[in-house]
């Protein structure tokens, strides 16, 4: 090996750690796996009941989680170090795709990997409910190599695991369409035609059998159903598309003789119609793109397409390296993927905050009395609680205090729910008649008592900041000078009414 391609693999290295250390630090799950987690806690197996109507393949991991967990192992642990695994695992097979299919350089396929590495929304997989997606999108990428290696059972098997992670039915055509577009030619075009169209009618079907056996709309009945919402964002892709190819047959005039030449226009259009195909799922049931949503877990939407911007900055190294000296094109790089970095870290900046407002909250409860059964408010004095925190989440802060879900917790995700007793009596009622999200961690709860606290805290950011992993790990936070305060206990509600 020679001494650039060590100073390469160094920065490798050096990126994967920049990048996917904080999954390592979350000790407890978030989001709606605060709920999953209470399935591990008391090995409970109706915890994971949606998962079995839904997502049977999830369901399977979550029972294999927690048979590892009777051994010692913390599920969360476990899945913190497989999502980093499957990660570096996109990456690698990445660098092949783009290496062996596009016969990209070494280094330009590097660049691409690099750019999964630090991909910005990441920080989604501080909660484990996003684990399994890039588990599948790994097994895909092994599926697409496998296949271009002719290896057809070990990518049929591959294929076939991914499939659980129901938008690879869509970004599979997109393979294929891309495929036919790298390959096509005057004197195969009827052969190559013939069988993409095969392959995508496969895809169909096997997906049509799939709505008819499995619930993929889940439990409300509309989830992952099409609706017209993003119809115009198809429109202004076709517009876009249009714009980019005419500039990329404009940029290839002035690159020097070669296959990159050759190929460019084709290299685009496979580019715009992968990335067509990694947005095509979500837009077609409504979800947008939003890689900049830090405070929340809108982003798991965006994945896919972590591969063909991987394309896109490798055919863009290559570009440059052609037209220009390579320390130029090496230092716009290296400014991208610090850019990438910093912008993964605003989102774990984020997650830093819900998790240390609920260590916070579990640190304060755990000074004071027990608080009678029924339902408790935690109001926030001083400050803005995490964007993204549901009640669940304060639930669990509780239950590792007191060992029990005997509580029914206000939601801080609802911005402007004020937490009466009125108002609290009113949300859980709704949420027992299933017009509301199904709080599963409140299976305890006993008696309508009332209790109602104020958090107060000093210099304390919803935004986070990156040293709040610091206060994370220490457990230390006396920097936000936390102090919860009881104003409120009514022991019966229904006995006050009467």
């Amino acid at each position: 090996m020679d001494t650039s391609r060590k100073y390469w693999i160094l920065g490798t290295i050096s990126l994967a750690l920049l990048s996917l250390s904080p999954l390592l630090l979350p000790q407890f799950d978030t989001w709606d796996f605060a709920v999953t987690e209470m399935g591990f806690l008391r090995h409970d197996y109706s915890y994971f009941i949606n998962f079995k109507t839904c997502h049977q393949v999830r369901y399977l991991i979550l029972l294999a989680l927690d048979k590892l967990s009777l051994l010692g192992f913390s599920p969360k642990i476990v899945m913190n170090v497989l999502s980093i695994a499957c990660i570096l695992g996109i990456a690698h097979q990445t660098f092949i795709f783009l290496k062996e299919r596009y016969n990209l350089s070494w280094e330009s396929s590097l660049v691409g990997a690099w750019g999964i590495i630090a991909f910005p929304v990441w920080h989604t997989l501080v909660s484990g409910a996003m684990f399994s997606y890039v588990l599948f999108l790994f097994l895909f990428m092994c599926a697409v190599n496998q296949w271009w290696k002719k290896n057809y059972i070990i990518a049929g098997i591959l294929l076939i695991s991914s499939l659980s992670y129901y938008s690879l039915f869509a970004f599979s055509v997109g393979f294929a369409a891309s495929e036919f577009l790298l390959t096509v030619n005057k004197d195969n075009w009827q052969k190559k035609f013939v069988h993409t169209t095969l392959f995508s009618a496969a895809l169909l079907i096997s997906y049509i059998i799939l709505e008819k056996n499995v619930n993929i709309h889940e439990l409300s009945g509309t989830y992952n159903t099409f609706v017209w919402d993003n119809a115009f964002a198809f429109g202004y892709y076709g517009v876009a598309s249009i714009v980019i190819t005419a500039a990329a047959y404009l940029i290839s005039k002035k690159i020097p003789a070669g296959k990159l030449k050759e190929n460019y226009v084709r290299y685009t259009l496979s580019f715009l119609t992968l990335g067509l195909f990694a947005v095509l799922a979500y837009w077609a049931v409504g979800k947008n793109m939003r890689y900049f949503q830090f405070g929340s877990y809108g982003a798991r939407h965006t994945f896919l397409t972590c591969i063909p911007f991987a394309l896109l900055l490798a055919i863009g190294r290559e570009t440059l390296i052609k037209l220009w000296d390579s320390k130029k094109t090496n230092s716009i790089v290296i400014f991208l993927m610090l850019t990438l970095v910093i912008l993964l870290h605003q989102g774990y900046s984020h997650k830093a905050a819900e998790l240390v407002y609920r260590d916070i909250i579990a640190v304060e409860m755990s000074k004071q009395a027990e608080p009678d059964s029924g339902y408790v408010a935690i109001s926030p004095v001083g400050f803005k609680p995490p964007r993204h925190i549901h009640s669940t989440g304060l639930a669990r802060a509780l239950y590792r205090v007191y060992g029990k879900t005997a509580w029914m917790l206000n939601d801080p995700w609802r911005r402007s729910f004020v937490p009466t007793p009125e108002n609290m009596q009113k949300l859980y009622a709704k949420m027992k008649e299933g017009r509301g999200p199904q709080n599963t961690l409140s299976d305890q709860v006993s008696g309508d008592a009332y209790t109602k606290y104020e958090l107060h805290l000093t210099d304390y950011y919803q935004e986070g900041r990156f040293w709040y992993w610091w206060y994370y790990m220490t457990q230390n936070y006396d920097a936000f000078s936390p102090k919860l305060e009881l104003v409120e206990k009514i022991h019966s509600l229904s006995e006050r009414k009467k």
